[in-house]
C-alpha cells in the first residue's frame, strides 16, 4: 500500500513539474518518474493476480454445494494466498432444467499468480478460460452468494 501511495505521489508531483518552465525541474522529474515506474513495474510483477474459479457443486432442486469460505479453506490449505472471494455463475452454456443436475454457480477467488498451477491442481481454473465471444459465453459476479442467485 505504502509503494502504491508512493507511485501517486510521484504522479501527482510529474504533473505539478510539467506545469513549471525550469527545465532542470523538468529533468529531475521525469529521471525520478522513470526510476519510480520501474519499481511499479517489479512491484506489479511480484503481484501479479490472477481469477480463478470452481463451480460450487451446488445441484438444482436440492441446493448445497461449497461456499466461499470452504473453497478459500482449500487454497490456504495449499499454501495459496486468497486476496479476494466472489460468487458468480457461468453465462451462455445450457443447462438442462433437471432436479439432481448441477448449476451454474461458481466460487470465484483472487491469488497471486505465481499460485496459478497450484490452483489447477485442485481443480481451479482461470476465469478467462470461461470466455468465448463466439459462443456467448463467459461469467458474472453475481450480487448474492445465495445458492439460488443463478441456477442455468
Amino acid at each position: 500500500m505504502f509503494k502504491l501511495c508512493h507511485v501517486f505521489l510521484t504522479v501527482v508531483l510529474i504533473s505539478l513539474y510539467g506545469c513549471s518552465n525550469d527545465n532542470s525541474a523538468n529533468n529531475d522529474a521525469t529521471q525520478d518518474a522513470s526510476a519510480d515506474a520501474a519499481v511499479a513495474s517489479k512491484v506489479s510483477e511480484s503481484t501479479a493476480t490472477e481469477q480463478i474459479f470452481r463451480s460450487n457443486g451446488a445441484v438444482q432442486c436440492e441446493g448445497g454445494g461449497d461456499d466461499l469460505a470452504t473453497t478459500a479453506k482449500m487454497l490456504e490449505e495449499a499454501g495459496i494466498a486468497v486476496i479476494d472471494s466472489k460468487c458468480g455463475y457461468m453465462t451462455g452454456r445450457m443447462m438442462p432444467a433437471l432436479c439432481g443436475s448441477p448449476t451454474s454457480n461458481i466460487n470465484i477467488h483472487t491469488i497471486k499468480q505465481e499460485d496459478l498451477a497450484k490452483s489447477k491442481e485442485l481443480g481451479f481454473w482461470p476465469v478467462i478460460a470461461l470466455i468465448d465471444q463466439a459462443k456467448g459465453q463467459g461469467f458474472e459476479v453475481a450480487e448474492t452468494c445465495d445458492s439460488d442467485s443463478k441456477e442455468g
